[in-house]
């Protein structure tokens, strides 16, 4: 893992209308991650692989016009309910970064930050990385409206 620039964190909050632990399942779900998690618009998810435990492996595979967008992770915290932590990358090739997911609960539903320190040869992504996680948690919202409740067993 590269380290982070001190002064470049991107960091995206929103207030999603649903519990915190129905967001973090959303996170350790196979079936549904692949319709929010790097999803675009107008992208074909080709393939997603999710072993949703601390040390698990994440795929996930989208086809966007003439190119493969491969996002690669490792699970490294998984707080039921409160916190999840990942190295991903975009390339088997390319060193990973850090990025932390936080839930707190609020009385209308939870306040979920993603927290991304990019690497200083990543500044110039800055943007489309603010960007990007914000369109994921539109994605994880809409997807959680449109999905039947589950009950929680883990």
């Amino acid at each position: 893992m590269t380290a982070p620039h001190p002064d470049l964190v991107i960091s995206v909050t929103r207030q999603i209308l649903f519990p915190a632990a129905t967001i973090f399942n959303a996170w350790r779900d196979p079936q549904t991650i692949g319709n929010w998690l790097f999803a675009t618009p107008a992208g074909q998810m080709l393939r997603v692989e999710l072993d949703p435990r601390e040390g698990g492996k994440f795929l996930i595979a989208e086809q966007r016009g003439a190119s493969l967008a491969e996002h690669l992770g490792t699970f490294i915290t998984l707080e039921k309910s409160r916190r999840i932590v990942f190295d991903f990358t975009t390339a088997p090739s390319t060193t990973s970064t850090r990025v932390t997911v936080d839930l707190v609960a609020t009385p209308d539903g939870t306040n979920v930050t993603i927290s991304h320190p990019l690497a200083p040869e990543s500044a110039s992504y800055a943007d489309r990385a603010r960007l990007g996680w914000s369109l994921i948690l539109n994605n994880l919202e809409t997807t959680l409206r449109s999905t039947p409740a589950k009950k929680s067993t883990r």
